[in-house]
């Protein structure tokens, strides 16, 4: 039993300690969260963590912005792939209205679901773009 919980301890002291190698760790620098990171990774560098508002600008302007153009592009594909696939339903209704009327239903939504994405993605961009900074 004693065994064990020294087997498990010391397997314990190796990760902690491979983990703080690595630099895996988050350090504190002057008081601020600092991540210590490669310069080959993505992601804010050290020198931009340490300013105060490094890591939030950082977000804003580079994050946030490729999440709603990769989110506002995939509602689109959507949207057109439902365009072109009640199109071809419309077309082929041949006749029976309640085809037809599904259709054209399916049309109205993905039209509403794509103009939502670039509203969306236009407050988004109104939001990021405000300059909130006292001068």
């Amino acid at each position: 039993m004693n065994k064990k919980i020294t087997t498990k301890a010391a397997i314990a002291i190796v990760l902690l300690a491979n983990l703080v190698s690595q630099g895996v760790l988050v350090a504190y620098a002057d008081g601020n969260l600092v991540t210590p990171k490669p310069d080959l990774l993505p992601g804010p560098l050290q020198s931009t963590q340490e300013s105060a508002a490094g890591v939030r600008t950082w977000f804003a302007n580079k994050i946030l912005p490729a999440w709603t153009q990769g989110i506002v592009g995939f509602v689109a594909m959507i949207a057109f792939a439902m365009l072109i696939y009640s199109g071809i339903r419309y077309l082929t209704a041949y006749g029976n209205e309640e085809a037809a009327q599904s259709a054209k239903k399916v049309i109205i939504y993905s039209l509403v679901g794509l103009l939502l994405a670039l509203f969306s993605y236009t407050i988004v961009s109104i939001i990021v773009n405000i300059d909130l900074s006292t001068s």
